[in-house]
């Protein structure tokens, strides 16, 4: 009975010195580290670059940030930490978007350089060097819109002619404009703009309306015409591709955009 006893405490012993000099275990869940090195800086510095934590399994875009690569000499060029702690064990990819042209705008390659790469499993830092073989990832960083009005429109503007202006930040220029007529009474929606271009995730756009109530193909200051400046909401968790706008006579001014 001794002898047994004294085997099986040191065949525990054993196993407790064989586990406490085992591999430490791969951390389970952390942020994701994104860094690039200084490769980057010479074709890039000053330039904005977006990158975004994607989780593989259903294309979810989990964070998504933007940064100003630095200057040459500076390591590194660009360093992001994904805002939400994920499961480290399951499999992640990270998007990256670079704005060569500087025109606020996502443009495929390589008029812009884009790329995508694996966060490997159980990795909390990834690094990258500058390439040139480019991977198209505008669809994570914009977004299409279409922007239409509520019944609400049939009955003071009926078979009036419309136009929406879609316009970035403060710019004193439309990046588009899209014209119509409003429907009749019972139609909806009463009207539909559909722009062209997609909308950089984040940034600040408003639609400006215009509608032309008197009838004279110019535009003329409230209330002469119905006008109104409305917000776009474009940020990650909350943006829409359809956004409806119902009437209101809150006017403001926006002849400017529709010369």
């Amino acid at each position: 009975m001794k002898k047994t006893t004294l085997l099986s405490i040191g065949f525990a012993s054993l196993l407790a010195a064989c586990g406490s000099d085992s591999a430490t275990p791969l951390p389970t869940t952390g942020q994701i580290t994104f860094s690039g090195t200084t490769t980057f800086n010479g074709p890039h510095a000053g330039q904005t670059i977006r990158a975004a934590l994607v989780r593989t399994s259903d294309n979810t875009t989990l964070d998504l940030q933007k940064l100003t690569v630095a200057p040459s000499g500076t390591s590194p060029a660009f360093s992001f930490t994904f805002a939400p702690p994920v499961d480290l064990s399951v499999a992640h990819k990270i998007r990256y978007w670079v704005d060569f042209n500087s025109n606020n705008a996502c443009d495929a390659a390589p008029a812009d350089h884009q790329w995508e790469i694996d966060a490997p499993v159980g990795q909390s830092a990834v690094s990258v060097a500058h390439n040139a073989t480019f991977t198209s990832v505008c669809s994570t960083f914009t977004f299409p819109l279409t922007f239409t009005g509520s019944a609400t429109f049939n009955g003071p503007h009926a078979g009036n002619a419309f136009r929406a202006a879609l316009v970035r930040g403060t710019s004193a220029t439309a990046l588009d404009i899209q014209a119509g007529t409003v429907a009749a009474t019972g139609t909806v929606p009463a009207f539909a703009a559909a722009f062209a271009p997609r909308l950089v995730i984040g940034e600040a756009y408003s639609v400006k309306l215009w509608m032309d109530f008197n009838a004279n193909t110019t535009c003329d200051a409230p209330p002469a015409d119905h006008q109104w400046s409305i917000p776009v909401v474009t940020d990650l968790a909350t943006h829409l591709a359809t956004v409806s706008y119902g009437h209101n006579t809150t006017f403001t001014s926006v002849c400017a955009w529709f010369p």
